[in-house]
């Protein structure tokens, strides 16, 4: 069933007007200032699911917030090396996926590339975000390594302990721009040093049928995201 939330963070938009407000501990968020009679509404919540939708605020200032509580602890529900695969809708995945591993106290590492980089940017925190463009867009927040220099991501990789949890979201750009056979060299490294840890994310419109299964059948789970759900495919 759904719950009120305390310390939820609510988000309305609409064109260039965007507004942030936190609920309170009955799970109310209270807005001043709206002029529009329709906002897109985001409701972000660790250890809940995200709820996005439209609202119309217009004859009321508070918002009360309910949401759903993510079902089990996402370790019993997959096992690594994981392989998520995707055509669309992969970053709010992500950010369920960083946010249940949270709620279950891992060291969530989570490498990607821009621009979804800027996106988890925003959205997540108390994540080691790792930025990996393709064209050496660097930031100066964040450990940059561009994919034609993968492996200094070495480094990341040893790095990693017992209650770590690396996400890999750029696999198919790294094809791109390195080519199935570095690629496929620097899959096998990932698998032989943190395979227990691993989810590496697919972008199923990117590469060959012959790569992909390849690739698949280095995975003992396998999912693939659909109209914002996470389905198991293996």
């Amino acid at each position: 069933s759904n719950l009120p939330i305390p310390n939820a963070t609510v988000t309305l938009n609409l064109k260039d007007e965007s507004h942030r407000a936190g609920t309170d501990n009955i799970g109310v968020a209270f807005f001043s200032n709206l002029k529009g009679e329709k906002y897109k509404i985001r409701v972000d919540a660790r250890g809940y699911e995200i709820w996005e939708g439209e609202i119309n605020p217009k004859e009321t200032n508070s918002i009360s917030i309910r949401l759903r509580k993510f079902p089990e602890k996402i370790s019993n529900i997959i096992q690594h090396p994981c392989l998520i695969e995707y055509s669309t809708g992969l970053e709010n995945i992500i950010l369920k996926i960083c946010r249940a591993y949270l709620e279950e106290g891992k060291k969530v590492i989570l490498a990607s590339s821009p621009p979804s980089t800027a996106f988890y940017e925003r959205n997540l925190s108390n994540v080691r975000l790792i930025n990996l463009p393709s064209k050496g867009e660097l930031s100066e927040d964040l450990t940059t390594i561009p994919l034609s220099d993968i492996d200094q991501f070495d480094y990341i990789i040893d790095s990693l302990d017992e209650n770590s949890i690396l996400i890999f979201e750029p696999f198919s750009k790294l094809m791109l721009t390195k080519g199935p056979e570095d690629s496929f060299k620097f899959l096998e490294k990932l698998l032989k040093k943190s395979g227990d840890k691993l989810l590496m994310c697919l972008n199923l419109g990117s590469v060959e049928e012959k790569e992909r299964k390849k690739i698949e059948s280095k995975f003992k789970d396998i999912f693939i995201v659909d109209k914002g759900k996470l389905n198991r495919r293996k």
